[in-house]
C-alpha cells in the first residue's frame, strides 16, 4: 500500500484488488510512473511515504462516509464498504424446475395450434361434402338440361311422379312435382335462353338432401382431417377420418353434417391425447 507520491497528470484505472492504479508516461526520458491511491470506500492516512488505506467506518461512526447508495459491510474483516447482492439466487432445482416448465408449454402450444387446424379442416371437409353432393344431385335431375332425364332419390324419374306415381311417404306425395321450359324474361327472348324451372325441379333436388328410410344407399364417399404431431414428439401427423354414404336412404344433408361433426370429435379426442400426454395444464394453455 505504499508507493512514491508524484503529483503529475494521469490517466486512471480500475484493476483487480480494489486498487485505482494511474500510470503516465514523462515525455522527457519515457519513464513510467506509478502512482497508487486507496479503493471506494477507504481514505488515505498519512503523509510522505508513510500512508496507509483505512475503511472509512473504522474508529468510529463514520456512515455518512459511506459512498452513496452502497450498503456498508460490517463484517470486520477491514474490507470497507462493499456492494451486497442481496437478490435470491435461485437452486439448480429451481432452474430444471423452470426449464421443464418452459419445455411443456412449447408442447402444450402446439397441441392447441394443431387442434385448431384439425378443426379448420373438419369444416373443409363437411362444406366439401355438400358442395359435392349438392352437384350430384344437381345433375341427377338434369338442372340446366333436359327435366325428363331427372331422377329423384327414389330412383324414380321426375316423369313418373309429375304423372302421378306415388313415392311411398306422404309428406313428398303431396308436393307438386311440375315444371316448365321456356323464356322466363323477354331478356332470355333477346339471349335465346332457354330453361326449364318449377317446383318439380326444387323437390327433385331436396329429395336427394333428405333421409328415407324405405330406400337404399346410392352414394360413397369419405372424408379425413389431419392432427399434425410434428414438433409433440412424433415424426408425422395423424389422420381423422370417416366414411359415409348418401341418397335414396340418407340424405346429404344430415350426412355431411355427420360428417364434420364425427371429423371434430376425432380432432377434439386427439387433441385431449396430447395434453395428456404433455401433462398440459390452464395456464400452459394461455398466450
Amino acid at each position: 500500500m505504499h508507493a512514491k507520491r508524484t503529483f503529475i497528470t494521469l490517466t486512471m484505472a480500475l484493476i483487480p484488488g480494489g486498487l485505482l492504479t494511474m500510470a503516465a508516461l514523462r515525455p522527457a526520458s519515457g519513464e513510467i510512473i506509478e502512482v497508487h491511491a486507496c479503493r471506494v470506500g477507504t481514505i488515505e492516512v498519512g503523509q510522505g511515504d508513510d500512508w496507509r488505506c483505512v475503511p472509512v467506518n473504522t474508529g468510529g461512526d463514520s456512515h455518512d462516509l459511506d459512498p452513496p447508495g452502497v450498503p456498508r459491510d460490517d463484517s470486520g474483516d477491514g474490507g470497507g464498504a462493499t456492494p451486497l447482492d442481496t437478490r435470491p439466487r435461485p437452486s439448480r432445482e429451481g432452474i430444471a424446475e423452470a426449464r421443464a416448465a418452459a419445455k411443456r408449454k412449447l408442447k402444450c402450444q402446439a397441441c392447441k395450434r394443431a387442434s385448431t387446424q384439425c378443426l379448420a379442416q373438419a369444416v373443409l371437409a363437411r362444406d366439401t361434402c355438400f358442395s359435392n353432393a349438392s352437384a350430384m344431385a344437381a345433375t341427377s335431375c338434369a338442372i340446366g338440361g333436359n327435366p325428363a332425364d331427372a331422377l329423384t332419390s327414389w330412383g324414380i324419374p321426375l316423369t313418373d311422379l309429375a304423372g302421378g306415381r306415388r313415392t311411398g311417404e306422404d309428406y313428398w306425395d303431396n308436393r307438386d312435382w311440375s315444371w316448365q321450359c321456356g323464356h322466363k324474361t323477354p331478356k332470355d327472348v333477346d339471349l335465346q335462353r332457354y330453361a326449364c324451372w318449377g317446383p318439380g325441379l326444387d323437390n327433385c333436388v331436396g329429395s336427394w338432401a333428405a333421409n328415407h328410410p324405405l330406400q337404399t344407399d346410392t352414394h360413397s364417399g369419405s372424408a379425413s382431417a389431419t392432427f399434425g404431431d410434428k414438433g409433440l414428439g412424433a415424426t408425422g401427423s395423424t389422420s381423422v377420418s370417416t366414411t359415409y354414404t348418401w341418397g335414396g336412404r340418407n340424405g346429404y344433408n344430415s350426412v355431411c353434417e355427420t360428417v364434420g361433426r364425427q371429423l371434430s370429435w376425432g380432432c377434439t379426442g386427439r387433441q385431449n391425447a396430447c395434453y395428456d400426454a404433455s401433462g398440459c395444464t390452464a395456464g400452459d394453455l394461455e398466450p
